[in-house]
């Protein structure tokens, strides 16, 4: 097929032209160079489905990597087929609206958290993230209705983030729970349950996956929070950088 155009393909297949073209259409492409194209983008996409990759020790560099990154194609395609749009724009809504988000993370996902957290602050969002306990109960006791919460924990099982979750719930807070574990208590409390896999290779390799995906996740978030207020970011930026260049010049 990479070869053949639409003439030479009703050639091979008895067929015409005009019956190619046709069945193109039906396939909801424009034409037969748009039918290759995206035929040709699944084949090499789909190839690694077929592929379950087992870490050795007796691998060369070459193949790990390789391996790793099949990995991580598998994860990302599995992820944004299941992804729901409906439930997006809720959050999206919710992360527009809200007076503060107040986010809630586990320690081995901490650093995805608070750059997330950091992205949010650039759009003019305010985001808060807490490292210590009593700082998270005491966050999750003060928020109110007007914030939107996330709570972010891999198993779903870990009890302080079951606690927290029911303080935000009490307090009427939009929460949007993230966990490998659909079934969770953690997920059965929240409003909106975004589901994220690991790969079940090994106990490290999953939470390596995990956290790929969850920063995938969270960054699809940011792109389209950006994407729609684009014009408010860039004022923001400017009224930024007019604000140190005058420091700056005060300074001299």
């Amino acid at each position: 097929l990479v070869n053949l155009n639409a003439s030479t393909l009703a050639l091979v297949t008895y067929s015409s032209p005009a019956s190619i073209t046709r069945m193109c259409k039906k396939l909801n492409t424009s034409g037969f160079s748009e039918f290759k194209k995206k035929f040709l983008d699944d084949l090499r996409f789909n190839q690694y489905t077929y592929l379950t990759p087992v870490f050795s020790a007796e691998d060369s560099a070459f193949t790990t990597v390789n391996k790793m990154t099949i990995l991580k194609i598998m994860a990302l395609q599995e992820m944004t087929e299941n992804l729901d749009y409906g439930q997006l724009k809720r959050i999206l809504d919710k992360i527009s609206t809200a007076s503060q988000i107040d986010i809630f993370a586990s320690s081995e996902h901490m650093y995805i958290a608070k750059e997330f957290a950091y992205y949010l602050r650039t759009l003019g969002i305010n985001a808060l993230i807490y490292t210590s306990t009593n700082q998270r109960y005491a966050q999750a006791v003060m928020a109110d209705q007007t914030h939107a919460a996330f709570i972010i924990n891999q198993s779903g099982y870990t009890k302080k983030y079951h606690d927290i979750t029911q303080t935000l719930r009490q307090n009427h807070v939009y929460c949007i729970g993230i966990s490998e574990n659909r079934y969770s208590p953690l997920m059965r409390l929240t409003h909106e349950s975004i589901v994220i896999k690991g790969q079940n290779i090994s106990k490290t390799i999953t939470n390596i996956m995990f956290n790929f995906n969850l920063k995938g996740f969270l960054d699809y978030l940011f792109v389209l929070l950006y994407t729609t207020n684009d014009e408010q970011f860039e004022e923001k930026n400017a009224q930024l950088n007019a604000f140190i260049q005058a420091f700056e010049n005060h300074s001299e």
